[in-house]
């Protein structure tokens, strides 16, 4: 099927959005051209109200467009997405895969304007580095211009920017290629680095497994919690930062 998101009607002012329509039946194969429309209409709008109501799913899956279109535009609040009126089995599936998290669901385009405004449950941007020596400062400040997006507090932006530097550095010197992810949601700000190299297919899963290195010890430092995730083409490096107010920064820091 030919996938394309017609902009219906914009709304200026204070609150300017564009409202959208997307529908037809997505099987596997159209998933990437509803990615693609997704995201070329939020790269032209910045802030669009998205109508479903006519949009059928062959697998409930397809739905992670949305969250992908988003992320690859940069997320909230650089583009804003809401999806409007959509029917029991696709809103089931939005909830279930946690794309709602990410992409708010509202009833009618009244509420959806309304729902741009406020940021969603979780945030993601993801950024792509290649092993040269600019990778770790990029990896900085990619982390501390999303915080300050988000309005994590200073100093959370702060050791979660270092601790990116660090994992970086690391993959740099091995001369590995990675994506650095970090979203926010209520559990804090969480960081990751997923390097590509499967001959450390045995890397250790857990905190106390893991070997100790430099770049190990400043996220043991500076993050709440730590870990690793094998896969098949190297591992994921996580660190998780708590967000809280200002007066607890004390405890935080001490591991209270």
């Amino acid at each position: 099927m030919s996938i394309a998101c017609e902009v219906t009607s914009f709304r200026r002012g204070p609150a300017s959005c564009a409202r959208a329509r997307l529908g037809g039946v997505v099987s596997r194969a159209d998933v990437r051209h509803v990615r693609a429309a997704v995201r070329s209409v939020l790269v032209d709008e910045q802030s669009v109200v998205l109508d479903i109501a006519d949009l059928r799913l062959h697998h409930p899956a397809s739905v992670g467009a949305f969250s992908d279109a988003l992320t690859a535009v940069g997320g909230w609040p650089v583009a804003r997405l809401v999806l409007v009126g959509p029917q029991a089995r696709v809103r089931a599936a939005l909830t279930a895969s946690g794309v709602a998290r990410e992409v708010p669901v509202a009833a009618d385009a009244s509420s959806g304007r309304a729902r741009l405004q406020s940021r969603p449950d979780k945030v993601t941007r993801r950024l792509g580095l290649r092993p040269e020596p600019s990778a770790p400062r990029r990896a900085s400040a990619f982390v501390a211009v999303a915080g300050s997006a988000w309005n994590v507090e200073q100093f959370v932006c702060e050791d979660a920017a270092a601790v990116a530097t660090e994992l970086v550095t690391h993959a740099v010197e091995r001369a590995r290629s990675g994506i650095h992810t970090a979203s926010l949601d209520r559990s804090g700000l969480y960081i990751a680095l997923r390097d590509f190299d499967p001959c450390r297919a045995s890397t250790p899963r857990t905190r106390a497994d893991m070997p100790a290195a430099p770049e190990v010890d400043c996220v043991a430092s500076r993050s709440a919690d730590f870990g690793v995730i094998v896969r098949s083409d190297g591992r994921v490096v996580w660190a998780l930062f708590p967000t809280q107010p200002a007066t607890t920064t004390q405890n935080y820091r001490s591991g209270g």
